[in-house]
């Protein structure tokens, strides 16, 4: 267990899709920080995961910096 999730790093209020955050929920995933310690080809592995929620997922680390 991580403990309390930050609002800023929790799924649920990212600006990521509504889809994109059930997928990356049914992976287990519940906080942005676990995506942003991720490589690119670790995320696409992931089921659903594709270029589009790649590129999501990394424009939302841009913005989160």
């Amino acid at each position: 267990m991580h403990g309390k999730i930050r609002f800023e790093d929790d799924l649920d209020y990212s600006e990521l899709s509504p889809r994109l955050v059930g997928v990356l929920k049914k992976s287990g995933f519940e906080r942005m920080s676990d995506l942003y310690k991720m490589t690119d080809d670790q995320l696409l592995l992931l089921p659903n995961i594709g270029q589009h929620y790649l590129h999501q997922i990394r424009q939302a680390e841009k913005r989160s910096y």
